[in-house]
């Protein structure tokens, strides 16, 4: 889900220069601090939600992710238990909270009520307001009823003695203060919202005060005495629009924006948006230059049973989670920060696509991209693919193409449309050959690409290191930081999609001063790199067994420390990374493997017999020769009997033999596909003999199929029986080829 908000260019260091009386004012098209244009990047952070010995940490996450300013709720009950008497103490103390968030280098937006909602208990409002209720008249809440605002005015008073001095203008954090909360959705008394503001100024607020809303409903109880600000979750461009209407000039500026929704009792939990849709506004904003504030950023818990009950009466749960960025006990979740665009290094035109080798690169990632015409369409072959491509059209993700499993391409239909379409193939390398058969092992794409028999000739690679130290990763952050999240271009469209391959970053809080060493747990994400601080851990895999990626406490500092992902798919779960305490190497998850399915193929497509016969009993490699050479793509060995009861088929190894007996380059060959296979306990046809694949079902004939490109031509093959125990030795076998 989402990307880690580029703020950080934005937010100036703001502990030294607040020292000092300064201006905050509501411009005609900007907000001005010290007459000079300045856009509110905030983050919601409720302090009465955090134990008071967190609030550091939760600021400096909040200032790690790029926010220069906080925004704060006071709820009214919390402060005012019983009537008249004020608590300021303890996880009350806000204007120690203020200026913390001050040290921290955020400003604050103040939002102290009187009413509030937040899911909170009464919405902020105290008990004891219904101590005395008059049941012939009930007190009318949130109006001009002396039995509210008497109250709600004196409650303000008490704020303003806590928090006046503490406003920018008299060298604080406190930058606006909002008067009422969505009143639009309760009411339209003008005058109530006229005596609150009056209330706020004599409380000593000379800093701008707001009122916020949906802008549906932004008409009501609207003076233009007050900044209007909109509350939404989708569509900022029509969003204000509305706000326009009433507020045609100044800067604009979301007060609430949402990640997700609250949870109530005996409901489905509300998962957060996925990338599109809650990046799309925010880049929006940011190309705009509007202000926005994060609801929430840090949701929190509500502890003591201080949450609220939605109307009609469905009670909110204790989490307050919200599904913010960080989470409810204060772990960053990843943001989404940019696409792969960030980055490219270079861009090569060939007619055909080479090597990374030939392109002068060693590790990383090449995407080779190339416009297709409208009736192009058909199965998608390559000759060479070394190892991974994750294949895009337009931006969508159409398939994988899978060097364990050749048999399985994509296919691409012919469009309708007149335009032309952009086909990517985003080729990972995933380590050479370490052994000595094989070792000529080049990364990359290279050869004919056809679909169908059409070939496709004019690429452009666009080239992605992936330095194995890490440093060209912090250049990338740094960029995407620069230029903000960068839309997707011309040349990098897969961007667009919610699941395409892209960069993540959060933040790791250390409170040690000499900092352990611990294990990232991945097993909420899918496949991909992991950066800390610069240092490259390496890559995780969700398939398994390793589901921990062990990091080094040399490369750690106290307080944060950056996490960047390169996820190919993005995060299966929650986008969260755990540290723990010891490593997790022996989970396997075959269900998240891409292309598992099209692997276990239903029906053996066979082809013609070449050879059959009886294997011996024991583990020495046998060696078939067919007297010819045969022609092919794809070979099929049938295991018909086995030598034991359990009916089960297992292979260590498998070669195909050239005229001389000699190994074919085992590069070549790939098995695409098997009747049924173990994938828990078994290592499969990996080159060492130790290993072996083994089928899971007890039903008799077994058969694997390899696929040998370009119709080598093969003249027998040799057959490695299992190691150290004869389950699942074969006896009677046939072999296929087409």
């Amino acid at each position: 889900m989402k990307r880690t908000f580029a703020l950080s260019v934005l937010a100036v260091t703001l502990g030294a220069l607040c020292a000092m009386a300064r201006s905050f004012e509501v411009g005609e098209t900007d907000f001005l601090l010290d007459g000079k244009p300045f856009v509110v990047r905030c983050g919601e952070v409720h302090y009465a939600r955090i134990p008071r010995a967190y609030w550091r940490h939760r600021l400096q996450m909040l200032r790690a992710m790029g926010c220069n300013a906080v925004g704060c709720y006071m709820f009214w009950n919390f402060h005012e238990r019983e009537k008249g008497a004020f608590t300021w103490d303890r996880r009350a103390d806000v204007a120690a909270f203020c200026r913390m968030a001050q040290a921290e280098g955020l400003w604050v937006i103040l939002r102290p009520g009187p009413y509030s909602c937040a899911e909170w208990e009464g919405g902020g409002a105290p008990w004891w307001l219904m101590q005395d209720d008059d049941k012939k008249k009930p007190i009318s809440m949130r109006s001009s009823d002396p039995r509210w605002l008497v109250p709600a005015t004196n409650w303000l008073h008490a704020v303003g003695r806590q928090l006046s001095g503490l406003q920018v203008t008299k060298g604080g954090p406190i930058l606006m203060v909002q008067v009422e909360n969505e009143y639009g959705l309760h009411g339209a008394d003008v005058a109530y919202m006229r005596a609150l503001r009056q209330a706020a100024l004599d409380a000593g607020f000379e800093v701008p005060l707001y009122a916020c809303n949906p802008p549906r409903v932004m008409q009501n109880g609207f003076i233009p005495e007050l900044f209007q600000a909109a509350n939404f979750g989708g569509d900022p461009e029509q969003r204000f629009e509305i706000v326009r209407k009433y507020q045609p000039k100044g800067p604009l500026m979301c007060a609430e924006y949402y990640p997700a929704w609250f949870d109530t009792w005996g409901q489905a939990h509300h998962p957060p948006k996925n990338d599109r849709a809650f990046f799309g506004p925010i880049d929006w904003m940011f190309a705009h230059g509007v202000s926005f504030s994060l609801y929430m950023a840090h949701g929190g818990t509500s502890f003591g049973g201080w949450s609220g009950c939605r109307n009609p009466f469905v009670p909110n749960v204790t989490s307050y989670d919200y599904e913010a960025p960080i989470n409810e006990n204060g772990r960053a979740k990843m943001e989404r920060i940019a696409p792969l665009d960030v980055l490219v290094r270079r861009e090569v035109k060939m007619e055909r696509p080479e090597f990374m080798e030939r392109l002068g690169q060693g590790f990383g990632l090449v995407s080779y991209e190339r416009m297709l015409a409208p009736g192009d369409g058909g199965q998608l072959n390559v000759d060479e693919l070394h190892d991974f491509g994750y294949v895009f059209l337009d931006g969508k993700r159409i398939g994988v193409l899978d060097r364990r499993h050749r048999g399985v391409r994509p296919r691409i239909d012919r469009s309708k449309e007149k335009n032309p379409r952009r086909l990517q193939i985003v080729v990972e390398a995933m380590g050479r050959i370490n052994s000595s058969s094989g070792m000529e092992d080049r990364k990359g794409m290279s050869g004919r690409v056809r679909l169908d028999k059409k070939e496709l000739k004019g690429w452009t690679a666009r080239i992605m290191p992936l330095d194995p130290d890490g440093e060209d990763i912090q250049e990338a952050v740094a960029k995407a930081g620069r230029d903000g999240v960068p839309p997707p271009s011309a040349a990098g469209v897969a961007a667009a999609a919610a699941d395409s391959p892209a960069l993540y970053r959060g933040t790791l809080n250390v409170p040690d001063d000499v900092p352990a060493d611990t294990f990232l747990d991945m097993r909420d994400w899918t496949k991909g790199i992991v950066w800390v601080n610069g240092h490259n851990l390496g890559r995780f895999w969700s398939i398994g067994p390793q589901q921990t990626l062990y990091l080094p406490g040399c490369w750690l500092r106290k307080g944060g420390n950056e996490v960047v992902v390169l996820d190919f798919f993005g995060p299966r779960a929650k986008s969260e990374i755990a540290s723990v305490g010891k490593a997790v190497l022996d989970v396997l998850q075959p269900e998240t493997d891409f292309n598992r399915k099209e692997r276990q193929n239903k029906k053996c497509l066979g082809g013609e017999e070449v050879a059959s016969g009886m294997f011996p009993s024991g583990d020495e490699a046998q060696v078939v020769m067919f007297g010819k050479g045969v022609r092919g793509n794809f070979f099929t060995l049938q295991a018909l009997t086995t030598y034991d009861a359990k009916n089960l088929a297992t292979i260590a190894e498998f070669d195909f033999l050239d005229k001389d007996g000699n190994p074919l380059n085992s590069l070549d060959v790939q098995i695409t596909g098997v009747d049924s296979e173990e994938e828990i306990r078994e290592d499969g046809v990996d080159g060492q003999v130790e290993a072996f694949w083994l089928t899971s079902s007890r039903t008799l004939p077994h058969w694997i199929e390899f696929c040998v490109p370009a119709k080598a031509e093969v003249f027998g093959f040799r057959y490695t029986p299992r190691q150290n125990k004869s389950v699942g030795r074969i006896k009677d076998w046939r072999f296929l080829a087409r």
